[in-house]
């Protein structure tokens, strides 16, 4: 892991590839077991989820926080809504029938 400064002078985590196995892992646990919880996926999830991932995976929690809290200002902008929660979990968006 690299670790820079933004523009704002928050952290942001640059990934080493080597990462990519232990980040999938870590999302593939968490997010399975907040599928459980039958809970709808919010942003707060998201971003809790995302956060311990990236620390699962040797990120140091203020990087983590930051570029998660980034990455969802960015998909918040583009309009992009939480859907579904992925390895199990239900969408959040209900039928048309």
């Amino acid at each position: 892991m690299v670790r820079d400064a933004s523009p704002r002078g928050a952290e942001v985590v640059f990934l080493e590839s080597d990462m990519h196995p232990a980040i999938t892992g870590a999302q593939n646990h968490l997010y399975s077991e907040y599928a459980k919880t039958g809970q709808p996926l919010t942003w707060e999830a998201i971003q809790r989820i995302e956060t311990q991932a990236l620390v699962e995976a040797k990120a140091s929690p203020g990087a983590a926080a930051a570029t998660v809290k980034k990455a969802i200002e960015s998909l918040k902008v583009a309009g992009v809504a939480p859907m579904k929660t992925p390895w199990g979990g239900k969408t959040n968006v209900k039928s048309r029938n």
